[in-house]
Order: C-alpha cells, then sequence, then structure tokens
C-alpha cells in the first residue's frame, strides 16, 4: 500500500496554510520507506536520519493544527508514537541488530505510519467539514458497489503459513498469558505464526510479552485504542503477515479445543465468505449461547467447549448482517481492499463494527457466525469500560454516514419467527417485507437452511431506497414497494414476513393486501404488533393528547410509537382476505414490573401487561 492524498478543488481549500507542507513530507517519507526496506541493510544509516527529521517535524506540525480538526480522532495517540518507534529502530541499527530492525520496520513502524498518513489524509486535508465527508462516503459507496459486481475469489496462491494469528492487548498481564497459551495448546491441525501488538500497555507486561519466544513483536508505546488498534491490526495485515488466513484475537479471549477447525472449513468453503467469528458466553448481537460453567472458570468451561466442539456442522454457519469481533478469521487479502477507500472516521469502538459490516456485506461479501464453535469472553478488557460513554457520538456519525439508524436497522422483531418455523414448504420461496439490514430475514434463511431445505429463494419489498444495496447484496431481488406488484404479480410464497412493528408501518395496508394476493395455499404470513396494555407502554397510554385515532385502521399514533389491538388487528387482517391461525404472545422480560406489587393488582391484569409483542401467524 502507497499513501495518497486529497488535493482540494473547492472553495474551502486547506484546514491550515502548513498542510501542503506536511503532505510533502508523508510522501517523501513514503519512498523513503519503500527504499530502505529494499535497500542494502549495511547502507540504510543516513537515509534514517533523513526519515527522522522528517518525522519530528510533521509530528510538530499535526499537534499544533490538531485543535482545528472538527471530528473525534486518535491523530494525537498515532503522532505520538512516531518519534519514539524510529529512535528505537535507530538504536536497533547502531547495535548492527538488523533481523529486529527488519522485523520493527516491516511489522511495527511501516503499519502505523501509512494508518498516521490515512489519517491525517482524512480528518486534515480531505473532510475537513461535512460537506467534503459527505463527498467522501459517496465515493466510498460507489467504490463499495463497484466490487459488489467482481467476482469472489481466493487470490492467495502461496503462503507460509495457514493462520497468522494477531493478538491485541492493553496491559492485563495475567490475562494475556492466559490467552497466549491457549492459542498454543489448542491450535492444531495448522501451521500458524502469532504476532502480538502491545497497545500501549504497562512496563511489566511489556517486559514479559518481550520476553516470549515468537519473533514479531509489535509495541506501540502510546496507547492508540483498541478501534485504531484492531483496524490497523486487520486492514494493515499484508504488511507484516504471511498467513493465507488472518484471525484476529483479542486478549480478553480464551480459545478452546478445536476451535480452528471450523472457522478454517468455513473460510475455504466459499471464497465470498469474508470472515467468520464463533460464538461466546459474553457477547451482544446474539452471538452467545447459554453456559452452564460458573463465570471465568476456565477449567469447566474448557470441559463445556470441548464438548460443544465437537458437533462440528456446516448446517450451523449463520449469514449475518452484522458480526461483532472478538475472535475471528478473516480473508485478509480481500478486507485489505477496502484500504484505499474507507474512512478511519469510527476511531473508537462504537457502531466501527456495524460500519464494517456493512461495508463488506454491500460489497457482496458473507459475514458467517460459525455456531458450532465456542471459546469464552471476559469483556471489555480491550477497550475498557469508559469507551461506552461515546456510544452516542459513534451512532450520530453512523447515521450521519448512511441516513439510517444502526440500532433501528438491525432491530428486526423477525428474529423472533425462525422458532415457528418447523418444515420446509414447496420451493422455500421467502418474501420479506422491510427487511432493511436484513437481519431478521437471514434468522430464517438460516433457520431453513438448518432444516435441510433447499433452493431458498428471498425476494424483499421496501418503501425506503436507502436499503436497496443492503437488499440487493444479500438476497436474490429487491424492490421498492411502488414497483412491487408491477413487476411480480405471478409470484407466489411459502412465507411472507414483515420485520418491525407492523403499526409502525405506514404501509401496513399496502402489505396485507400483497400477503392476500402472493400467499400460496400453504403459506404462512406472520408480523409482529406490540402489547398496547404492556407495562412499557402504559407511559405512553397514560398521556392520551399525545395519540390521534386513525380510523381508517384502529391504528393510535403517537410522535414516538403507534399502537393497535389484537382485536382492530385482527379484524383488519382478516377484512383483507386471509385467516388468523394463531397469535402468539412474547415477552422480553421487564425488571421494573416489581414496582406494581404495591398496587395489589389482580393476577388477571399482570398477565395482560406482562406481555411486550404479539406474534401473528396468518394463512390464506
Amino acid at each position: 500500500m502507497n499513501l495518497n492524498f486529497y488535493t482540494p478543488d473547492d472553495e474551502y481549500g486547506y484546514l491550515h496554510d502548513n498542510i501542503p507542507l506536511v503532505v510533502d513530507l508523508f510522501k517523501s517519507c513514503d519512498e523513503l520507506l519503500t527504499y530502505i526496506m529494499t535497500c542494502d541493510i549495511k547502507s540504510v544509516g543516513s537515509f534514517l536520519e533523513d526519515l527522522e527529521g522528517a518525522v519530528v517535524v510533521m509530528h510538530q506540525q499535526i499537534l499544533e493544527m490538531l485543535p482545528l480538526v472538527k471530528y473525534p480522532n486518535k491523530l494525537k495517540e498515532i503522532s505520538m508514537n512516531m518519534p519514539i518507534l524510529l529512535n528505537r529502530l535507530k538504536n536497533l541499527y547502531a547495535e548492527e541488530k538488523f533481523e529486529e530492525f527488519d522485523m520493527k520496520l516491516q511489522c511495527e513502524f511501516r503499519p502505523i505510519f501509512l494508518n498516521w498518513g490515512k489519517s491525517f489524509n482524512f480528518f486534515m486535508v480531505q473532510c475537513i467539514n461535512d460537506e467534503r465527508i459527505g463527498e467522501y462516503n459517496a465515493t466510498e459507496a460507489e467504490m463499495v458497489s463497484l466490487m459488489a459486481r467482481e467476482p469472489k475469489k481466493d487470490t492467495v496462491k502461496e503462503y507460509k503459513y495457514d493462520l497468522s494469528i494477531v493478538v491485541l492487548f492493553y496491559g492485563k498481564k495475567d490475562m494475556t498469558k492466559d490467552c497466549i497459551d491457549a492459542i498454543h495448546k489448542y491450535t492444531k491441525d495448522y501451521t500458524y505464526e502469532l504476532i502480538t501488538i502491545d497497545n500501549g500497555s504497562d512496563e511489566e507486561t511489556t517486559n514479559w510479552c518481550n520476553s516470549l519466544p515468537h519473533f514479531k513483536k509489535v509495541h506501540y508505546p502510546v496507547n492508540i485504542g483498541s478501534s485504531a488498534g484492531g483496524n490497523l491490526a486487520i486492514y494493515f495485515s499484508g504488511e507484516f503477515t504471511e498467513g493465507r488466513f488472518l484471525v484476529y484475537v483479542a486478549n480478553d479471549v480464551i480459545v478452546t479445543e478445536g476451535w480452528t477447525k471450523s472457522l478454517y472449513d468455513c473460510m475455504t468453503s466459499d471464497e465470498s465468505v469474508i470472515w467468520a467469528t464463533p460464538v461466546t458466553n459474553s457477547l451482544s448481537n446474539r452471538q452467545t449461547v447459554p453456559v452452564p460453567y460458573e463465570k471465568n472458570n476456565l477449567a469447566e468451561m474448557q470441559k463445556f467447549a470441548s464438548e460443544y466442539n465437537r458437533s462440528k456442522s456446516e448446517l450451523k454457519w449463520e449469514e449475518r448482517a452484522r458480526l461483532f469481533l472478538t475472535v475471528g478469521i478473516i480473508r485478509q487479502h480481500e478486507v485489505t481492499k477496502f484500504n484505499d477507500f474507507s474512512s478511519p472516521y469510527f476511531c473508537y469502538d462504537m457502531f466501527s463494527d456495524d460500519d464494517t459490516s456493512v461495508r463488506y456485506k454491500r460489497a457482496g461479501y458473507k459475514q458467517i457466525l460459525c455456531s458450532d464453535v465456542f471459546i469464552h469472553h471476559y469483556g471489555s478488557a480491550t477497550i475498557g469500560e469508559s469507551q461506552f460513554e461515546i456510544m452516542d457520538s459513534g451512532r450520530e456519525q453512523f447515521y450521519k454516514k448512511y441516513g439510517v439508524d444502526a440500532w433501528v436497522s438491525i432491530s428486526d422483531k423477525s428474529i423472533l419467527f425462525p422458532q415457528f418455523i418447523n418444515e420446509c414448504k414447496g420451493n422455500n420461496r421467502i418474501l420479506s417485507l422491510e427487511p432493511r439490514f436484513g437481519e431478521g430475514t437471514l434468522a430464517i434463511k438460516n433457520r431453513l437452511k438448518e432444516l435441510g431445505c433447499k433452493n431458498i429463494s428471498i425476494d424483499t419489498v421496501t418503501s425506503n431506497r436507502t436499503y436497496l444495496p443492503d437488499m440487493q447484496a444479500l438476497f436474490n431481488s429487491a424492490f421498492l414497494l411502488s414497483e412491487f406488484n408491477r413487476d411480480t404479480s405471478k409470484r407466489e410464497y411459502e412465507y411472507i414476513i414483515h420485520n418491525y412493528f407492523f403499526e409502525d408501518d405506514c404501509h401496513m395496508v399496502d402489505y396485507i393486501k400483497i400477503a392476500q394476493n402472493h400467499l400460496n395455499k400453504s403459506g404462512t404470513f406472520m408480523f409482529c404488533i406490540k402489547n398496547f396494555h404492556s407495562y412499557k407502554n402504559l407511559h405512553h397510554i397514560f398521556d392520551l393528547t399525545n395519540f390521534v385515532d386513525n380510523t381508517s385502521t384502529d391504528v393510535m399514533i403517537s410522535p414516538k410509537t403507534s399502537f393497535t389491538t389484537i382485536d382492530h388487528m385482527k379484524k383488519l387482517v382478516e377484512s383483507c382476505g386471509l385467516a388468523v391461525k394463531a397469535i402468539v404472545p412474547l415477552s422480553t422480560g421487564n425488571k421494573d414490573m416489581d414496582k406494581l406489587t404495591a398496587f395489589n393488582l389482580s393476577p388477571g391484569f399482570y398477565e395482560i401487561i406482562k406481555y411486550d409483542f404479539f406474534i401473528f401467524i396468518c394463512t390464506k
């Protein structure tokens, strides 16, 4: 990878008059680094002096101009590492430790230098205001769209190892030791190299890591954050790894017996899979399984994992719209293609995974949760609890970039529907209404796959064209609601599903009519409504001045949410020619219901308010 810099041609120009100077220095250093890495080792001494002089000036200039940058970034932390790392290189060279010098130059200095230049270009040269960021995001979306049209082929023909295992850590020596010990103990049947990235640890942890026998040890003395560190480890991995696949491991993870087999098999089974991750005991995003062992009892955990990991099956590989990464096997040569145009905008942990998953998905790659392999996760050791304070900031960044809310887009109520699907039907054709990012629809596809269903076909319909790239990437076809009936008048489906609260959809009646017209004789139409009388909704109901009555559908609408009743919805569905086969109440649990005990309410009332929503299962 080489650095490319933006040249402004609009009214905004440069953020500061000294920006062109730093750009020129970056270009010169990039060329100098390339030369140093290819020339005779004994002739690079004078070039190191030139490199040091340029890096010191760049470091000083960037820190002086940093207050002008509008957006959250890690430029300060990255910049503070650079003079220290260069001084380390000079000392190794002076001591004639040339092998270690080469390793540090290639694995430690060059990746963070490239990351430094990329971050500088993004935050200080190009994206100095919202308009420029919008242009950048539009270009990125166009590049992702072009990638989606390319055939997915594994271009790696030669490699030294099966796996390059990268462990990122920030202090916590004992936990990190357990992590690395488990990797050595349980990584069998595959050749691998271990690469550690010390992200600003305390002296004791750093000294311990330096005493380990593996060769590739990266140490950044100033912590650059978990997200920036993880992105560096993944997107710049082509600079320092020699394996067919990259395996990223956070230090708050303990791998288990047989952990690599399913992950490796998954990657080799389909060249369009860009990454895969196992299930665990502690994580969000439905990537966990119930465990019988007490918290952090590693002996009992390994016993459980040994049994769990024996049941290997491709039927347990779930395609997902989003993955969170604590351990992941990655097709690194495909991932690094994104480095030329993807931004360091999400430099903190919150919503970085969401952004990454959207780009991979829209580029036509699959993301797989291997539910047949289990690892243990302590949780939050890599990022620290303080990072959660910037949750709202990351969510706002995501909205500005994509024009939709990350949480809303992934929170499909249809993820509850697979429990009601117990057999294959006919041609296994699915029509998904308003799938948004597609998580719930994929859950149904995964369920049918688990049942052994073949030739699963999924068409999708939306009223929001923002989601079309996601629908086109994941499913067989994608339609705007206004175009659907014109193009699909004769299609019939075994399953028609609506993906979020039905009463919140202003096209609810249109979708009921679509179900009536396109559901086959043995088909099922499923949707979800909120419980009008649930405890969670009572505070909305009490303030009736916020509601208006929509008499055409008997739905009460507020500025925040909408409600209907079971009877009203049942009548509406039946009036359109469908039959309601079952109405299933479900609850996500509510601790606050205990507060109502003081009111001595009747058991019947508790029975009404304890359910959060109802699943409607309808037929012709």
